[in-house]
């Protein structure tokens, strides 16, 4: 069995044993209950450790949103494709195919949107790549079986706040034009100094 299939197999596993917890929370009378954690799920968790998973997405792709990528947060001390440590980026197709790869210092934060408004889903991550104000704001969308960057870190630079959200504004039907991307640049929230917001 190779690697990624068992990474993929493995984060099947996880996801239905979520999804039985949740089922079985809501189920349940009202009365506490213990928690107990089998060996599997110790497996599972000690698995994710030692591989340093730092996130899992699930990425429903398509025009009718019927393809599931996993997107595969890792961190690593040394790659030979990178200078340094940081995290990369897998994303496996449903064959556990690894058809993307990307790398950066760390992580902020991850989700999906329907930013496009064309019944398809882009992937949002917003990345450090070295020092405490240097984020990027990435956008990636899959189009014929392959995943392609919509922005590249001229675009996406921010340092404040980043936001992906529909375009609210007279004379536009916001349900049918692609949403804006609003970048906040300046010295902090608290700094008295300007800032500076791109659309």
């Amino acid at each position: 069995m190779t690697k990624r299939l068992l990474l993929v197999l493995t984060l099947c596993f996880l996801f239905a044993i979520v999804a039985l917890s949740l089922i079985k929370r809501h189920s349940a009378s009202d009365q506490p209950k213990e928690i107990t954690i089998s060996s599997g799920d110790k497996q599972v968790t000690e698995w994710l450790r030692n591989e340093r998973i730092l996130a899992v997405e699930s990425w429903h792709v398509g025009k009718d949103g019927g393809k599931l990528l996993w997107c595969v947060f890792q961190s690593f001390e040394h790659d030979p494709r990178y200078q340094g440590s940081g995290v990369k980026l897998s994303i496996y197709n449903s064959s556990a195919e690894l058809i993307y790869t990307d790398y950066f210092v760390s992580l902020q934060r991850v989700y999906t949107s329907t930013a496009l408004r064309d019944a398809s889903s882009q992937l949002i991550i917003e990345t450090n790549d070295g020092g405490s104000n240097t984020y990027y704001l990435q956008m990636l969308d899959y189009r014929d079986g392959k995943v392609v960057k919509l922005l590249n870190k001229s675009q996406g630079y921010f340092n404040i706040a980043a936001e992906v959200r529909p375009q609210v504004r007279s004379g536009i039907n916001a349900a049918q034009v692609p949403f804006q991307i609003i970048l906040t640049e300046g010295v902090g929230i608290a700094s008295p100094v300007e800032k500076y917001t791109r659309v």
